[in-house]
């Protein structure tokens, strides 16, 4: 709920702002508390499990980069030109909407980075 709570929050910030309604009612709702929750990662042997699982599968690689910590979006917009020994740099991400594949720049400013593994 509270993400479509703040999308549809967004979204009538701009007709406010475009004029097309004089008041945003989404601003009225009482936002639910959000708890912190701790995240939860495989161990090292829940790792190895998985690897093995998908060794032939045919993303076997990105499956593996998935294990770096990249999204989805920041593993499908690498580009060969864009590894520097190694490492690759994380300046693009890729999304299917629709029938379309669109690229741009990741997630947020932090999204660009160096991977560090």
């Amino acid at each position: 709920m509270t993400t479509m709570l703040i999308q549809l929050t967004a979204a009538l910030d701009d007709a406010v702002s475009q004029g097309l309604v004089t008041r945003d009612v989404a601003r009225l709702v009482r936002r639910p508390d959000i708890t912190d929750t701790e995240m939860n990662v495989w161990t090292r042997e829940q790792a190895a499990v998985f690897r093995d699982h998908v060794r032939a599968h045919r993303l076997h690689a990105l499956f593996l980069l998935s294990l770096c910590g990249l999204r989805r979006s920041e593993i499908m917009g690498l580009r060969w030109s864009r590894i520097d020994g190694a490492t690759p740099t994380v300046a693009r991400g890729r999304v299917t909407v629709g029938k379309d594949t669109e690229e741009g720049d990741p997630k947020s400013r932090r999204s660009r980075r160096r991977p560090t593994w």
